[in-house]
């Protein structure tokens, strides 16, 4: 065994020097190798930084023919400005001979880009001030209109009240907006029930509430005023009557109003959609001057009537007796259109809707209810009272403010019960 482990040793020393002899030669291999690399790239920064110091020298030093290139461009330059120079005193020297030519002619005066610039420039503020102007017109207009409507406001606020008490018993509410009713199902409890629903052990079972009861008024009302030369001697009581009726509408909240003007033409003022306040009175005052040349009271009557039928279908519920017209005129137009004029009215009947003519008189002046008319059949003469055969049903003949809310809370009445026994 000893033998062995020593042959073993032995022969182990020998391998590894022979691995040791074998590795030498590889290691100085790569040394050669690594120095002859390292020497390579010396040689090549040393000629990238020789061909960089070439360029640096070559760009500084100058090129031949810069100076000559520059030399040229300066005196391309310097002809230029010489020829803007000639070419700037030949115009002046023209336009000194235009202008001496025009003195010496017509005496004109050659205009400038300047002075027309100045002309512009005022010309614009004279269009500000001009608009300006306008502005300060029509708020001073406005701030009259506005003024005259709080008087006539002012003056009628008695009226106005008593006939709103009155509209308010004749004018019933038409839409259901508060709770009512014992019913099997609804919105809310009523709990007054809910007591006797216990108490009956669950059966008595109509405690909820529904909105049936009738608390908003939804009525479309038109205020038709004659704007004609007529109406010049009695228009502030015309006037007084729309501010009494549109105050008194207003305050009952009854829905929608419109105002319209007829005589040589109608003119639908203030529009059913449009809320009727304060200044929307003093811009319908404003356009009443009554100097029309004649009472077209029957394109008015068609006029209205085709805005009622458009705006129908905004109505909810029932529409019956839920339109009104009324008629603010001295009644006084044109007898060969009454039976136009009756057709008219009979349609809105028909219609279910309430038309009525409130006829305002001056005091000094002859009542309608006096003046008789002429007419002639097959030759002779036959004179006749004035209302004989009037196309208006409902009228009211008005000289006092005073009474008109119960005149017309009457007459309102009377048509009511009128409709509802037909």
């Amino acid at each position: 065994s000893g033998s062995q482990d020593e042959s073993t040793t032995q022969a182990l020393g020998e391998r590894q020097d022979d691995d040791k002899e074998t590795h030498i030669p590889d290691l100085e291999n790569m040394k050669e190798d690594e120095e002859t690399n390292s020497l390579k790239r010396k040689n090549a920064d040393e000629d990238e930084n020789s061909i960089v110091d070439d360029e640096k020298q070559r760009a500084k030093k100058p090129k031949q023919g810069d100076h000559a290139k520059e030399e040229i461009a300066s005196d391309d330059s310097k002809i230029k400005e010489d020829n803007d120079r000639e070419e700037v005193k030949e115009v002046e020297t023209q336009l000194q001979h235009k202008s001496t030519d025009n003195k010496n002619t017509a005496g004109e005066k050659i205009v400038t880009q300047v002075e027309l610039l100045n002309m512009k420039f005022e010309a614009g503020h004279e269009n500000e001030g001009k608009k300006e102007e306008e502005r300060a017109i029509d708020w001073s207009k406005t701030a009259t209109d506005y003024e005259k409507w709080n008087m006539l406001s002012g003056k009628v606020t008695e009226s106005s009240q008593r006939l709103c008490e009155q509209l308010r018993l004749l004018l019933e509410p038409t839409m259901a907006t508060k709770l009512k009713g014992d019913y099997k199902s609804g919105k809310r409890i009523n709990m007054r029930r809910v007591i006797t629903y216990i108490a009956s052990q669950y059966r008595k079972d109509k405690i909820w509430l529904r909105r049936t009861k009738k608390s908003k008024r939804e009525y479309q009302i038109i205020l038709a005023i004659d704007n004609s030369k007529s109406m010049r001697m009695c228009g502030e009581l015309a006037l007084e009557s729309l501010a009494v009726i549109s105050k008194a509408l207003s305050k009952l909240e009854v829905g929608e109003i419109g105002v319209c003007s007829f005589g040589d033409e109608v003119q639908h003022v203030h529009k059913l959609d449009e809320p009727f306040t304060d200044m929307a009175g003093a811009k319908v005052t404003s356009h009443f001057t009554f100097d029309k040349e004649s009472t077209c009271i029957e394109d008015g009557m068609r006029s209205i009537l085709s805005v009622l039928e458009e705006s129908r279908k905004n109505l909810s519920g029932e529409i019956d007796y839920r339109q009104l017209v009324f008629f603010i005129s001295d009644g006084r137009f044109d007898s060969a259109k009454r039976n136009e004029l009756g057709k008219l009215i009979r349609r809105a009947i028909e219609h279910k809707q309430f038309v009525v003519l409130l006829i305002v008189e001056d005091v000094a002046g002859e009542s309608i209810l006096e003046t008789k008319q002429v007419s002639f059949r097959k030759g002779k003469m036959n004179v006749l009272d004035y209302m004989e055969n009037y196309p208006f049903p409902f009228y009211i003949v008005l000289k006092d403010m005073q009474t008109l809310p119960h005149v017309l809370a009457e007459a309102l009445r009377q048509w009511f019960q009128i409709m509802k026994q037909e």
